[in-house]
């Protein structure tokens, strides 16, 4: 019996080839949440107040902690990307949701990699029908939402890793971000410098651990960068543990 036959696609073969060549097991057996992407803060039933986050970053880190061995969730606002092979994903749209998701799948986690671009504030009422044009201009009511990472609480992973996006004074920014949120390490770029830009596929970083370490990356492919931020973590990890004894 002869019968068309069905190919993987060679984007997936691709990536589980590149899990199964560049990873270890330094993550076997543990969980790691990602979270990835922008979120959309509904206005009326056609609009919403969002960010340009391609979610590329986020997806790299989870396709990259897979690779190590870990058992991966992603929390990912609307992203028009492929989940990595063996990676669970959670879709989300708002700040909200991934609140919510975040909250659950960080139980027990052992490592966090808040990589999404989450909307910082969101329209104070929604419109059940859509605004029409009525004058030159309006005015728009918005509240702060959620701060998800500031608020994990008891279900708080064991190594947290926040980012921060600037545009100016990133060193100072992103200390400062580091200490307010409370995380382990923080990962900082500017998407203003040329061949990072939003939605690229090459990123350039700066890694600050707690302790005052730092490590200023050159510009590469977002998955070697997600490499990179693992191994930073796992470095981090083994240094808080030999801490505790």
């Amino acid at each position: 019996i002869t019968a068309m036959g069905r190919m993987t696609p060679p984007e997936q073969i691709f990536q589980k080839t590149r899990q199964m060549l560049t990873g270890g097991d330094q993550l076997k057996g543990k969980k790691v949440v990602v979270s990835a992407g922008p979120t959309f803060e509904p206005l009326d039933p056609v609009r919403y107040l969002s960010n340009r986050s391609s979610g590329k970053m986020g997806y790299a880190l989870a396709d990259a902690a897979a690779a190590y061995g870990g058992k991966v969730v992603l929390v990912s606002g609307p992203a028009n990307l492929q989940t990595p092979p063996g990676v669970q994903i959670v879709d989300i749209q708002t700040a909200e949701e991934m609140k919510r998701a975040l909250t659950n799948h960080c139980r027990g986690a052992d490592f966090l990699y808040m990589a999404a671009a989450v909307a910082d504030y969101k329209p104070s009422s929604y419109n059940k029908q859509k605004i029409h044009r009525s004058a030159k201009s309006i005015k728009l009511d918005l509240s702060a939402s959620p701060d998800i990472l500031k608020n994990l609480g008891t279900n708080r992973p064991k190594v947290v890793v926040g980012f921060a996006l600037e545009t100016e004074n990133l060193e100072a920014r992103a200390l400062d971000k580091m200490r307010a949120k409370k995380v382990d390490m923080i990962v900082a770029n500017n998407p203003m410098e040329k061949g990072i830009e939003f939605g690229s596929e090459s990123n350039r970083v700066t890694i600050f651990s707690r302790g005052g370490t730092k490590k200023k990356l050159d510009i590469m492919p977002k998955f070697d960068v997600a490499i990179a931020i693992i191994k930073e973590s796992l470095n981090l990890a083994g240094r808080k543990k030999r801490g505790k004894k």
